[in-house]
Formats: structure tokens, C-alpha cells, sequence
């Protein structure tokens, strides 16, 4: 638990970083037809210049210099990746056409110059190797196919617009290697179609669903258990907790903050069922100072010492329902096809409105006057007896935070429907239950009535109180932390 922890923070500092330069992407080689009778050397050498060749495709197609401005010398640069006639499709257009490399560059400096998005802001997502061919004319053509996303475009009138979610066209780029240099690839030409028009949605609707299991920090309080009772705190200290499992289901919606795409915001309203449960170590016996009766001046022992011994692996089961809130943001790593990466960072209010504990073990009270031992009656709406036995308690819930970092895998089904599946790491910051300020608690809410003959026939007369929670009672602060798988189904707005 800990090293998902360690990892799930690491992943979480280095998502949360956003720049709009995308990684480049390397080219797939599962699917590339080779050419007979060609040596692998050859064929490994033709595959890493085209390699580079698309590289700098993905460098210099933006056609901006260093500083992110359109220049003339970036358009030279821009047009050094083309042979002298080459063809590409004009993806700058709502109708696209084949335009000459030079022409294409016209348009980028004529009328996305001076503009707000300077240039052509795109983003490769993905790209493979389609064919290999060997011309008697002595060169090779190389086939790359890839999806670009482009979200600048000129309209009808050559103003320059942004679409948000891009539009996507899936390119085929046909490279030139002469065998005398297999180190140089130009561009020939570049076909392709619209496979995504432009729509501005910039908004998804996801309804999910959650699986998940927990574990607590705790602070045992140092009002409520005696201080100076070290078996009583080390009993404390010594409880484990746990929480399986976390049920929830909400729905988030999600608003794209950037043209590319990548980064949102995200808000959202969840339920969760928490059973969270306590388990005692094996054969405790405590003793805990006893209450005085000042309600009865004819007690002749007003002090007593109550010993409490609770059996093996007793528990104490809590179920909270709560309300949950998400507010946070996302952000799209990598995108490959129609699957994509996405970092996820969140703060979560929480607030937990009520629930039951419940007991199931033993346990015996004995109660010592003057050395004089005494077994009390049994608690007849709780299960403290010497007998297993269940009873419950009503349990108050509080308002806390969690912070919650998920790394998201996102495939996209169709225009509009995706199914998004996360890996949640969440970190409680206080805690979940309502410390209980109470004077009287459990393992000590009795008064005593005590009588020369009552004590020499062995009985006792006790006034009862109601039961309350062992996790309520004792401790400050309980704070769940959580690992869940989140299944989501995605619906563009």
C-alpha cells in the first residue's frame, strides 16, 4: 500500500505539469510491408531516416520560429521538408484541397500571422508505417499513415478561427529516399481526408462507478482514554482498520479549457457506502477507572475499577453513507488512435450523514470494590458479554476532505460516446467520523450501585446507558485513505 502510494504521488507531481508542445511520436513498424530482396541493414537504415524526416514534419509544421512567431525563415524551414514538386492537402481549409507546399505556406503567413494562435497548432496522434516500395528508378518510397488533429483553420473569408476540439484527418505521407543517399527523405506528397469536422462541444458528461479498498491513519484521543493507561492506549494503537469495500457512483462533468483539448476542468457529486471495520488484538484486558455514583447518597462505595476483557478478533463494523463533491482538473498525456493517457487531480469534500457501528465478539466486565471482585451485568443492548453476541449503534458521520490523484485510460467508442476507466489513489486529510466529546463512553458509561448485601451475594445494580462506537469514542480523528478502479461511460456534449 505504501509504494502505490509513493507511486501514485510521483505520477500525480509529474501529470499535473502542462505544455502545449506534445511529445513526438515515434512511429509504429507491426504493420509495414517490406520490399523483397532488400537487405535488413538497409531496411533499418530507410526506416530511421524517415523517422527523423517525421520528426521534423512534427517540428516544423507549425511553421513558427523559436520565439512562436510566423517568419518567413520558419516557412523556408517548412518548405525544406518537401522535394521541389510536391503535393500536400490543405487541412487549413473546411473543404480540403491539394495545394503545392509553398502555397500552403502563403496561407499560414498571409492570414495566421497576427492572430492570437499564431501559426498552425496541431497534434500528431499516432502514426505507422504502411508500405515500403522500391522504384527501378532507383529511390524508395516510404508510406507513413497518422492521424493529425488540427485546430487552427481559415473560413470561407480567410479568417483565421480555433476549433477547440480539432479536427481530425488521417494523413498518408509518402517519403522519397534516394538509394545514393539513404540518408535524406523528402516529402513527395501528402493525401488524406476529414475524418472529424469541426465542433466546438467543449464539454462531457460522465456517469461511473467505483470499486475500491481502504485502510486508516488514526490518533487515539488523549481526553477520552485516560491518560496514564498505557494498556488502554496500546489496545488502541493496536487496532486495525480497514475499509472493504468502498462502493460509489456519481457523475461528473467536465469543461475543456484548452484549444487542444488537453487540459479540463472537472466537477462532480458522488454517493459512497464506507464499511469501515476495527479489529482488536487477540485477548486484551484493560483496567479503567470507574465512574463515582453521585446520584445515589446511600452508596456505600462510590469508586470501583472496571476491568474489561474483550475476546479474540472481536470488531466493530461502521457503515457511513456520505455525499461526495469532486472539483479538480485533467489533463490529456498521450494520445494513441482512439485510446488516450490522462492525469487526474482532484480535492474532494465529503460529507458524511449518519450510519450504525456495529459489534460482534465478547467481552466481560468485572467490576473490583475494595478488593472485593464483583462480575457487572452485561450490557443487554450492546454485545460486551462473555458470549458472542452482535449489537449496533447509531454512529455520527462528519464533514472532511480527501485530495485523490487517477491516472485515466480513455477509449473513444464514437463521435459522441466514450468508456473511461481510472485508478484512484485517495488521501484522507481529517476525519471521516465525529469525535464523540461525551462524558460517558462505552467501555465506561455505567454507574454502580453498590450495597453491603448486594456485594456479599455477588450482585450488582447498574444503570444503563445506550452503546456508541469504540472508533467514535476513543479516537480524534480516523482518516481513510483509498485505492479504487473507476469505470465510467463518457457522453460529449
Amino acid at each position: 500500500m505504501k509504494n502505490t502510494i509513493c507511486i501514485l504521488c510521483c505520477l500525480g507531481i509529474f501529470l499535473l505539469g502542462w505544455n502545449k508542445i506534445s511529445a513526438q511520436i515515434e512511429i509504429g513498424r507491426y504493420n509495414v510491408v517490406y520490399p523483397q530482396g532488400i537487405d535488413k541493414d538497409i531496411i533499418e537504415k530507410i526506416l530511421n531516416t524517415t523517422q527523423s524526416a517525421f520528426n521534423d514534419y512534427q517540428n516544423y509544421a507549425s511553421i513558427m520560429d523559436d520565439d512562436g512567431q510566423v517568419t518567413q525563415a520558419a516557412i523556408s524551414k517548412f518548405n525544406t521538408l518537401f522535394r521541389s514538386n510536391a503535393t500536400i492537402l490543405n487541412d487549413l481549409v473546411d473543404y480540403p484541397e491539394t495545394v503545392s507546399a509553398s502555397r500552403y505556406g502563403a496561407l499560414v503567413f498571409n492570414y495566421l500571422r497576427e492572430v492570437n494562435v499564431p501559426g498552425v497548432y496541431f497534434n500528431i496522434e499516432n502514426a505507422i508505417f504502411q508500405d515500403i516500395k522500391r522504384d527501378p528508378a532507383g529511390y524508395f518510397t516510404v508510406e507513413v499513415v497518422t492521424n493529425k488533429r488540427i485546430y487552427t483553420y481559415l473560413t470561407d473569408e480567410d479568417e483565421a478561427k480555433e476549433c477547440k476540439n480539432g479536427r481530425l484527418f488521417e494523413l498518408t505521407i509518402v517519403y522519397k529516399i534516394f538509394e545514393e543517399n539513404l540518408e535524406q527523405a523528402k516529402i513527395l506528397e501528402i493525401q488524406g481526408e476529414q475524418r472529424g469536422s469541426c465542433s466546438d462541444a467543449s464539454s462531457a458528461i460522465t456517469i461511473w462507478g467505483k470499486y475500491g479498498v481502504g485502510f486508516a491513519t488514526k490518533t487515539a484521543s488523549t481526553v477520552n482514554t485516560f491518560a496514564g493507561n498505557t494498556d488502554f492506549l496500546n489496545m488502541l494503537n493496536d487496532i486495525e482498520i480497514s475499509s472493504n469495500p468502498i462502493i460509489s457512483f456519481g457523475i461528473s462533468y467536465d469543461y475543456k479549457l484548452s484549444s487542444d483539448s488537453k487540459l479540463t476542468l472537472s466537477t462532480g457529486v458522488n454517493y459512497s457506502q464506507y464499511n469501515v471495520t476495527a479489529t482488536f488484538p487477540i485477548g486484551s484486558i484493560y483496567e479503567i477507572e470507574g465512574q463515582k455514583d453521585k446520584e445515589d447518597e446511600a452508596s456505600q462505595y462510590e469508586d470501583y475499577t472496571k476491568i474489561v476483557s474483550i475476546g479474540n478478533n472481536s470488531t466493530e463494523t461502521n457503515k457511513l453513507s456520505a455525499v461526495e463533491l469532486s472539483l479538480g482538473a485533467r489533463y490529456k498525456l498521450y494520445q494513441l488512435g482512439t485510446m488516450s493517457l490522462w492525469g487526474e487531480a482532484y480535492v474532494i469534500p465529503i460529507y458524511a450523514f449518519g450510519g450504525t457501528s456495529e459489534f460482534d465478539g465478547e467481552a466481560t466486565y468485572r467490576g473490583s470494590y475494595e478488593n472485593i471482585d464483583a462480575i457487572l451485568s452485561n450490557i443487554p443492548t450492546f454485545a460486551f458479554t462473555t458470549t458472542p453476541v452482535s449489537g449496533s449503534a447509531d454512529l455520527n458521520g462528519n464533514f472532511s476532505l480527501a485530495f485523490q490523484l487517477s491516472p485515466a485510460i480513455h477509449f473513444t467508442m464514437t463521435d459522441n460516446l466514450g468508456l473511461k476507466v481510472a485508478l484512484d489513489g485517495r488521501f484522507g486529510i481529517n476525519a471521516l467520523f465525529k469525535s464523540n466529546q461525551k462524558s460517558t463512553y462505552l467501555l465506561n458509561d455505567e454507574k454502580v450501585n453498590v450495597n453491603t448485601d448486594a456485594v456479599e451475594g455477588g450482585d450488582t445494580i447498574i444503570q444503563k446507558t445506550l452503546p456508541s462506537s469504540i472508533l467514535e469514542d476513543y479516537f480524534d480523528s480516523i482518516n481513510m485513505h483509498s485505492v479504487g478502479l473507476r469505470v465510467g461511460l463518457i457522453y460529449q456534449l
